[in-house]
């Protein structure tokens, strides 16, 4: 088992619109869990950040706006090409992996709150030290944007 937690600053915005804002990174591997050297990774992460981008450029009124981010990933990494018949053991020597993953992301900002669902699988294997190759089987992505929080967007943010 191996837990990892990170913590950290972030800064976006361009033209200094944007402040540092904390985030944190937990994550959680166990390894070998059915009894075939599987490895099974699950990682969580939110991160808080102040704007001013969207704020009211008066002298009476400078608000700062808050975005928030929340995401949770896991993943099932197989060692060996997870395909029917004998093909998949042709890649036996060249240290092969599947990897299959799921993942929930949603960020709520000032003018949308997008939530993103996604799938994928992808296949792994190593010919030599320095020649990897990766094929990506399916990424499955499902998008939900809605109206943000704040309606009301002063005319400066769309120019």
């Amino acid at each position: 088992y191996e837990l990892t937690a990170e913590g950290g600053l972030s800064v976006l915005g361009y033209r200094g619109e944007g402040y540092p804002g904390p985030f944190g990174n937990l994550s959680f591997r166990m390894r070998n869990l059915f009894g075939g050297l599987e490895t099974v990774e699950t990682s969580l992460r939110y991160g808080l950040e102040a704007q001013t981008g969207f704020s009211v450029n008066t002298a009476s009124e400078q608000r700062v706006y808050l975005s928030q981010e929340f995401g949770i990933n896991t993943s099932v990494i197989f060692p060996q090409v997870l395909f029917p018949g004998p093909l998949r053991f042709r890649f036996n020597s060249y240290n092969p992996r599947t990897q299959i993953g799921l993942g929930f992301n949603s960020t709520s900002r000032p003018d949308y709150i997008r939530n993103n669902l996604r799938a994928s699988m992808a296949y792994n294997w190593q010919r030599t030290p320095t020649h990897t190759y990766n094929v990506l089987i399916a990424d499955v992505n499902l998008l939900r944007a809605l109206p943000g929080r704040e309606p009301a967007i002063s005319a400066e943010f769309y120019q």
